[in-house]
C-alpha cells in the first residue's frame, strides 16, 4: 500500500458488477488511495420495502469481486448496525483522516469526490471540518 487515504464505496451491489470494480479502479489510481473499502448496505434507503437480495448474500458476492484486487476490501459495518444504512452514519464510524467519499447516483457513476476529512452535515452535504 504506497497511496495515501482510504475511499469508500457504498451501494446495495445486488449484484455488485464490473461498474462498481472499474469506477472503484479509477479513483483508487486517480487519487493515488491506499485502499478502497466497499460497504454493502444493510437497507439501503432509497429500497426500503422492496425486493432485494439478503445481506449477506451481498456481502459474499462483493468479497468474492474484490478477492482479485489486493487494494480493495469489503467492510460489514452496515451489516452489523443492521437498519436503514444512511452515508451519514457509516462517515461518521469512520474517522479516517484521508477519507475518499465516492458518492455515485444510480447505475454506478460517481458524482462526487471528497478529498480530506470531512464532517457530515447532511445526508449529501458535506462540510470540511478542522
Amino acid at each position: 500500500m504506497t497511496g495515501k487515504g482510504l475511499g469508500i464505496l457504498g451501494g446495495t451491489f445486488d449484484p455488485i458488477h464490473i461498474g462498481h470494480l472499474r469506477i472503484a479502479e479509477a479513483i483508487y489510481e486517480r487519487i493515488a488511495l491506499e485502499q478502497i473499502i466497499f460497504i454493502p448496505a444493510f437497507v439501503p434507503p432509497h429500497k426500503v420495502g422492496q425486493d432485494y437480495a439478503p445481506a449477506e448474500h451481498r456481502y459474499a458476492m462483493t468479497e468474492l469481486a474484490v478477492k482479485p484486487y489486493t487494494h480493495f476490501t469489503v467492510s460489514d459495518m452496515e451489516l452489523r448496525r443492521s437498519g436503514v444504512s444512511y452515508t451519514i452514519d457509516t462517515l461518521r464510524e469512520l474517522q479516517y483522516a484521508d477519507l475518499v467519499s465516492i458518492k455515485k447516483q444510480g447505475c454506478g457513476k460517481p458524482n462526487r469526490i471528497y478529498p480530506k476529512r470531512y464532517e457530515a452535515v447532511s445526508h449529501t452535504d458535506f462540510k470540511e471540518s478542522g
